[in-house]
């Protein structure tokens, strides 16, 4: 078990996977790279706001968590010097 899944089980919350986690960590490198870096762990928690409402309206945990991410993506101005695709493809493979 990583630490992440133990403060997963703390907070009694579903263990992210790594696609989850990859695309997590992309939106917030872009956050910190295009709008402020001590924004990072706001939009973080913003995003986990947005799934939780979204899922709280019924949608199924895969559809909100793309949904929220598509819809913070949406809010942070494209980064001119960063050369990865923003096309909610993760680096890291399932």
């Amino acid at each position: 078990m990583t630490w992440l899944d133990e403060a997963a089980a703390a907070l009694e919350v579903e263990p992210l996977g790594r696609r989850e986690s990859a695309d997590v960590l992309n939106a917030g490198r872009e956050v910190a790279r295009a709008v402020e870096r001590r924004l990072t762990p706001l939009a973080s928690f913003l995003l986990g706001a947005s799934v939780q409402r979204r899922i709280d309206a019924g949608t199924p945990r895969v559809d909100a968590f793309a949904q929220a991410l598509a819809a913070l993506r949406a809010v942070v101005p494209m980064d001119p010097t960063d050369d990865t695709e923003r096309s909610g493809e993760s680096t890291l493979e399932e």
